[in-house]
């Protein structure tokens, strides 16, 4: 067994070891990472909003929309990249408390970009971490997409929906 970890650190030593949780990446400031302020769209009495943008990672177009209802408050995501869809909904019950909901995705390898990747989608209503822009009268809630494909750096950003 001993013999197995030497061999394994000789390796690692010689080839060295790829890690996408480096310092650069890790901080957001210098990651590739976006912050977007993204007003949605409600009907008259506010009980149902959306709102849809499209991002470009690793040469694939992919869909996010959101959709919100209330009572009960809901939140419905969806992702489409032209291959895979993906839905998530978060009902919220306690309409005073914080939440923070996250998914994560995960595919060992992907036939349409040929490497392993994941993501990471959380929606959250805690705005105390964020500079809620003065635009931004009303926060809904924020996405936020960490996405790693393979060793690469974090890419992803931000997405705060307000209610204009």
């Amino acid at each position: 067994m001993l013999t197995k970890v030497y061999v394994l650190f000789i390796v690692m030593a010689i080839r060295g070891v790829c890690c996408n949780y480096d310092q650069a990446t890790r901080d957001i400031q210098r990651s590739n990472m976006e912050f977007s302020v993204l007003n949605v769209t409600c009907v008259e009495d506010d009980t149902a909003c959306a709102q849809c943008f499209t991002v470009q990672a690793n040469g694939l177009w992919c869909l996010y929309a959101l959709e919100f209802t209330k009572d009960p408050d809901t939140y419905k995501l969806s992702a489409f990249d032209g291959i895979s869809e993906w839905d998530f909904q978060f009902v919220q019950d306690d309409l005073a408390g914080q939440f923070r909901f996250c998914i994560q995705l995960q595919n060992y390898f992907d036939e349409a970009v040929h490497a392993d990747w994941r993501d990471t989608l959380c929606l959250d209503n805690d705005f105390t971490e964020i500079a809620v822009p003065r635009e931004c009268s009303r926060p809904l809630i924020t996405l936020t997409i960490d996405s790693h494909m393979a060793n690469g750096p974090v890419m992803g950003g931000q997405y705060l929906y307000c209610i204009p």
